[in-house]
């Protein structure tokens, strides 16, 4: 896969989580409300499917499925189960939990709340059609699983650990010629410290995410290969992507805050 192609990948799918303006949730002396914490976790545990499948936007999604008080908690798995959502052809469901201090599931959230997870699917079958740079119907299925948990509930700033698996397989028909489409990510977000708007911060402080693709590169007959993208945030709109492939490995900076038609701005 193009090098563009991953960085824009990469970039779709981080971006809305690292410019949101909204708070990144309760402070110490208040309850956790599940709406912000659904907000401000939501775009990252979706963003790979919705990036790939060019249909309805992560906001979308989330506008249909972001009403918690249609989730019922089981005392079994003590996770609340909301109603599945079908959105254009992806169907997304979706389960929370409230985790206090000992790592125990809570029927609500409370003062003692101190960790909130999030377990999202995405699945469907996708068409799209373009005519540019030449005619061309891709159709593939989607099934993606992501388990994100947001932590530190009770400071100013969060943080957010998971990780989402994301398999697209089908086909792209150019003219005559039918080529197979075969992907496999995985998306690791690791101590991923949220922004705080109280503070006047827009960016992640620290931590990172790193998206691995295993693609066959529309070739059925060559050997599958695997692309690493690891993008390190620091406080900034600027951050670093580090990338690896069958041809090596390079780094570069990306401002997240360049305008749009300036492109992704990648700078070694």
């Amino acid at each position: 896969m193009p090098l563009e192609r991953r960085v824009a990948l990469a970039v779709v799918a981080l971006s809305i989580l690292a410019c949101s303006d909204s708070p990144s949730g309760p402070t110490p002396s208040t309850v956790p409300d599940v709406t912000a914490l659904l907000a401000e976790m939501s775009s990252s545990s979706i963003g790979t499917a919705e990036a790939l499948a060019g249909s309805p936007s992560v906001g979308v999604m989330l506008a249909s499925s972001s009403d918690p008080s249609a989730c019922t908690y089981t005392e079994a798995t003590g996770f609340f189960v909301c109603p599945t959502v079908t959105t254009g052809s992806l169907t997304v469901s979706r389960m929370y939990r409230f985790i206090d201090a000992a790592g125990n599931s809570q029927p609500k959230a409370d003062a003692q709340t101190s960790a909130f997870e999030m377990k999202t699917s995405v699945t469907g079958k996708v068409t799209t059609t373009t005519t540019e740079p030449r005619a061309s119907t891709s159709s593939y299925t989607i099934n993606s699983n992501s388990d994100q948990t947001l932590s530190d509930l009770r400071a100013e700033n969060h943080t957010l650990n998971g990780l989402t698996t994301t398999a697209i397989e089908g086909t792209l028909q150019l003219g005559a010629e039918t080529l197979p489409l075969d992907e496999h990510l995985k998306e690791t977000t690791s101590n991923l410290v949220l922004p705080s708007a109280r503070k006047g911060q827009k960016w992640p402080l620290s931590g990172s995410i790193t998206v691995e693709e295993t693609t066959n590169n529309f070739d059925p007959f060559a050997p599958s290969a695997t692309y690493r993208t690891t993008i390190t945030f620091s406080g900034t709109s600027k951050v670093t992507l580090t990338f690896s492939g069958p041809l090596g490995s390079s780094s570069c900076t990306v401002d997240l805050a360049a305008p749009p038609g300036t492109g992704f701005g990648c700078f070694p």
